[in-house]
């Protein structure tokens, strides 16, 4: 995610709620961290692990960008990745 503010208070031990109709999952942080860039998260994590069908990082900078305003907040703000239980 881009490490809005919205985003900046999660820390490890916090449950994580995830809602997609009607259907509900929750999990707990395992991990919480923060990168610079997207280049910096690929050195540090498995890109299968956070965009599975994105092959390359330019292919994942495509999605990410897709996303509205993103390529402006992952500059402003940089990512944050959780690891979860």
């Amino acid at each position: 995610r881009a490490a809005t503010s919205k985003f900046q208070t999660i820390k490890e031990g916090d449950i994580l709620v995830f809602v997609c109709g009607n259907k509900r999952l929750e999990k707990k942080v395992k991990k919480v961290s923060n990168f610079k860039t997207i280049e910096e998260l690929v050195k540090n994590l498995d890109l299968k692990k956070i965009i599975p069908f994105a092959s390359s990082i330019e292919e994942a900078k495509k999605i990410w960008y897709s996303f509205p305003d993103y390529e402006k907040k992952i500059s402003d703000f940089g990512l944050i990745a959780f690891e979860l239980e």
